[in-house]
């Protein structure tokens, strides 16, 4: 079904009803559907409150904070102390706000109506000394009001290529309005039934992930016979010493200050600007944690911010759910995480690429595509089958991890902590930025934990030691690489993005899909076989389809993509690069220039420059022939109007180039005497050192890759003549000279200026740029 109609909306409109959306009707016994622009005002609830950057600029409010942190007097375990502690200084700083930030545009409007009005009198009569006074007061308290709202509308428009918004721009108001438009869920289907109002649409999307993080209780596979690698006895110790200020001080800084506070509303910066105030209540909360292992309730709340996949999402399968953590989890779990970043390396197979300290995202990519070219020149029969995962991160079974982690050698003390962080999490779903009731997660790792990407990689390794025992019993045959002490590759992985390699033949189609069911009643993990990709190489495409009827897959082609990058293929043909240009332009096509700082144009000039060189770096107004007068100019520089303008003064010589600048007539000796500039072994030297040398016949100077012909030395013979009368003075530099005014050798803008009207006058241009 095509789509031909379209609401065109402008600027002010979206900043007028940024909660406006577009769904189409049934169309009935039409031929099209009917469109209608329906705007959103239902109250979804209040919004979590966070924390402001702007409020550091205030007076008064740090010694606020100060304050009412230590007049806090508390009795309980650190993580309940310090959990109260955040949860009254965000009570009383959001009292504070109120006070002293109440309708910023409200008030920096009263105020320029009185600057307006004092003004205005001053036209007419003489200001007195209190109002002039005033008026400058006034200016200064509108000056600074307006800071803090161009402050707030950058945090709040969650720009991350732009490190602070240089002023109140219509570019801010815009991009939030965009932003909240675009995150906005009005209404989805749930099995084919649509679901609208505040109501129904929170109690569909709580029922939809309070199911889909609940525990699935089925009989898991035993994994006895399977041998995973182990860490060291030092590295089992080194994740369970004592926590230092140093390593929690580190994490705290590794953070964004101001990016997606979790339900606390706490933000890093917060921590940051008062972390000699709140270290020894954190690293109370730490160390408790660090003997017993427990969190207090509320501790490990999770906000879930729904994203969207797709461009259209009419489900709430077509979301991916992120978690946001709360302040204090966030510094346990990156501690932990950097904890385990050093060591992981150690019980994670070479076939996995993701988050190990060495490995690199390219590391599968160019091993794949190095595969398939030996199978394309040796015209071997290999299968590629990129394996898709269905909600990978929130479907992992916790007992499984736990056996894993069991297997690999972490401590006793490591798992407690594990189990503590991962299984008493709960959450709340954001929806239009409110919030559904809370629900305890059963299973899966939060996207958005710092943990659970090591978490996962832990699971995934379950994968690759089931994989080589499949081969290690000569059940599945992977691919050989090379003739000569031949390598064999059977699978690549990265985090969940698999790829499994092979030999042609139904054996390995069998054991291929009898490992991944094996592997999904181990991890929980499932294989959506109709999404996963079947490829073959020298691979007749009747067998393929077969094949795919076995597995239940999709048929692809050479090339195909695997972490977004081609694999086979031709790398020098455009088509092989186009799925990856046509995400950049994508991307690049979002960028509404016209409401770019000076900052952004220039960024954005770059990325033209970049890439198509510098004909596109200019800054243009209109379409394509909007600046012509500038590409007049421009076709003039390469052309080399300047250097074909100039000379060179000979002084001392030590400046200027013996063989390519121009210092002894109208042309270069490189161009005068091309052949002996060939032939010469000393292209780049100067003036001066070629005298040095000598230049007279038999001089050191002329030295040749190879013996001269008897034409050749005639060409030496005139240089040498042409030298003669040349000498330098050793008391003067060396001089650039203008030639294009013949009355003076001195540069002059005036004289550039006839010289370029001369070569190509501007006034005679006809295809004049309409803007």
């Amino acid at each position: 079904m095509s789509r031909i109609d379209r609401f065109l909306l402008s600027e002010n409109w979206s900043l007028s009803w940024p909660n406006c959306f577009q769904m189409a009707t049934s169309r009935g016994w039409s031929d099209h559907c009917s469109l209608l622009l329906c705007v959103d005002d239902a109250n979804w609830g209040p919004k979590p409150v966070h924390m402001l950057k702007c409020w550091e600029n205030f007076t008064g409010y740090k010694s606020f904070v100060c304050e009412t942190w230590n007049s806090s007097h508390l009795e309980g375990w650190g993580s309940f102390v310090l959990r109260e502690k955040l949860k009254l200084i965000k009570r009383d700083l959001s009292v504070w706000h109120r006070t002293h930030l109440n309708n910023l545009p409200a008030r920096i409007s009263v105020l320029k109506d009185r600057i307006g009005f004092i003004e205005v009198k001053g036209e007419s009569s003489s200001l007195e000394e209190d109002e002039i006074a005033e008026l400058h007061g006034l200016s200064e308290e509108v000056f600074a009001l307006s800071r803090v709202n161009s402050s707030i509308c950058w945090q709040q428009s969650r720009l991350q290529w732009l490190c602070e918004g240089g002023a109140n721009s219509n570019f801010f108001h815009n991009f939030m309005s965009n932003r909240r438009r675009r995150n906005a869920i009005p209404f989805f289907l749930v099995n084919g039934v649509l679901v609208e109002g505040v109501q129904d649409v929170r109690a569909a999307v709580f029922d939809h992930f309070s199911s889909h993080y609940q525990a699935h209780r089925v009989h898991r596979p035993s994994m006895d016979g399977l041998f995973f690698r182990s860490l060291a006895v030092r590295e089992g110790l080194d994740l369970i010493k004592p926590f230092s200020v140093e390593e929690v001080k580190n994490a705290v800084w590794d953070c964004e200050s101001f990016k997606s506070p979790g339900p606390d509303g706490i933000s890093f910066g917060f921590l940051k600007d008062f972390w000699d105030l709140l270290k020894g209540d954190v690293m109370r909360f730490l160390v408790e944690f660090h003997r017993n292992g427990k969190l207090a309730k509320g501790i490990n709340s999770t906000f879930i911010a729904l994203i969207r996949k797709v461009e259209n999402p009419q489900s709430l399968n077509e979301f991916r759910p992120i978690s946001l953590v709360g302040s204090m989890y966030k510094i346990l779990a990156k501690v932990l995480a950097n904890r385990i970043r050093l060591v992981i390396g150690s019980v994670i197979s070479d076939a996995q690429s993701a988050f190990v300290k060495g490995r690199q995202i390219l590391d599968g990519i160019l091993i794949a595509n190095e595969v398939v070219d030996d199978a394309s020149k040796r015209k071997k029969e290999l299968l590629l089958f990129k394996v898709d995962f269905e909600k990978a991160y929130d479907s992992i079974d916790w007992s499984f991890l736990e056996e894993v982690m069991v297997k690999m050698g972490f401590p006793i003390l490591w798992r407690k902590w594990i189990k503590e962080c991962v299984g008493t999490a709960t959450a709340s779903v954001l929806v239009n930025g409110s919030l559904t009731n809370e629900f305890s997660l059963g299973r899966g790792l939060r996207q958005g934990d710092p943990l659970s990407p090591f978490l996962f990689l832990l699971v995934a390794e379950g994968f690759n030691v089931l994989m080589e025992a499949m081969v290690a019993r000569r059940l599945f045959h992977g691919y050989c690489v090379g003739s000569h002490d031949p390598l064999m590759v059977s699978h690549l992985q990265f985090a969940d993005d698999t790829l499994i390699l092979c030999e042609k033949s139904w054996a390995n189609i069998r054991a291929l899909r009898a490992t991944l069911l094996i592997f999904e009643e181990l991890s929980g993990l499932k294989v959506n076989f109709s999404k996963s990709l079947l490829v073959g190489v020298n691979v007749p495409g009747s067998w393929l389809s077969e094949a795919s009827l076995v597995l239940n897959c999709k048929v692809g082609t050479i090339p195909f993509l695997y972490l977004e990058l081609p694999i086979g293929g031709n790398a020098s043909q455009l088509v092989f690069w186009k799925p990856l240009l046509n995400r950049i332009n994508t991307r690049l096509l979002g960028w509404k220039s016209k409401h770019l700082s000076l900052v952004g144009r220039l960024v954005l000039l770059k990325v033209l420059v970049a890439r198509n060189g510098m004909e596109d770096g200019f800054l243009r107004v209109g379409g394509r022939d909007g600046s012509v007068w500038w590409r007049n100019i421009a076709g003039l520089r390469s052309e080399g109007w300047f250097f074909n303008n100039v000379s060179h003064l000979l002084g001392d010589g030590t400046n200027v180039l013996f063989w390519t600048d121009i210092w002894l007539g109208e042309l270069s000796l490189r161009d005068r005497f091309s052949r002996l500039y060939e032939l010469s072994l000393f292209k780049g030297e100067s003036v001066a050192t070629m005298k040095a040398l000598g230049w007279d016949e038999a001089g050191e100077a002329w030295k040749w890759k190879r013996r001269l012909f008897a034409w050749e030395e005639e060409s030496v013979a005139e240089l040498t003549l042409l030298l003669h009368n040349v000498s330098l003075q050793a008391q003067q530099k060396d001089m650039w000279i203008w030639k294009a005014d013949s009355s003076s050798s001195s540069y002059t803008v005036q004289s550039a200026y006839k010289m370029i009207m001369t070569q190509a006058p501007l006034d005679q241009v006809t295809d004049m740029p309409s803007c």
